[in-house]
């Protein structure tokens, strides 16, 4: 697997990571990761599309077996939960600023949702002094800048 593929795929586990209640605090190491499998079963139809596991006449069980196995097969090769958390933890020491606005866009609008309100994220941009453009392109960029630097990480 090259480098950039490595990065994609930790990306798109990450922002999987980040649609549970407690994602920040799972990347944290504040609450135990969960299983893959409990990953997948979570969000199924988004697991196999994120992860780009295709159906075809594949029974459901197989692609769900196929989903978990490639969470943790770019968990392995990133260096495990515990360099995930360890390098997470660091990017917070060292972005405050950018953790907490993530942090605050996550709670304000939860997890993964489409819908944004613009007061609220008027309301977001104000507080951090930027525009709500800064603000959603920061959160949408945030899962590849983390998958980014936990495989820079040392």
């Amino acid at each position: 697997m090259t480098y950039n593929a490595l990065i994609y795929d930790l990306e798109r586990v990450i922002r999987l990571i980040l649609r549970y209640p407690q994602g920040l605090s799972i990347l944290l190491g504040a609450v135990p990761p969960p299983a893959s499998m409990d990953i997948v079963d979570a969000f199924p139809g988004r697991a196999f599309d994120s992860l780009g596991i295709r159906g075809g006449r594949r029974p459901q069980a197989e692609r769900r077996v196929e989903a978990a196995d490639r969470i943790d097969d770019t968990i392995r090769k990133a260096g495990g939960w515990g360099h995930i958390v360890s390098a997470v933890c660091q990017w917070k020491k060292e972005n405050p600023d950018d953790w907490s606005m993530m942090a605050a866009h996550i709670s304000w609008f939860g997890h993964g949702q489409r819908w944004i309100s613009r007061a609220k994220l008027s309301k977001l941009a104000a507080g951090y002094g930027c525009s709500e453009r800064t603000i959603s392109r920061k959160r949408n960029a945030f899962p590849g800048v983390i998958a980014d630097y936990i495989l820079f990480y040392a």
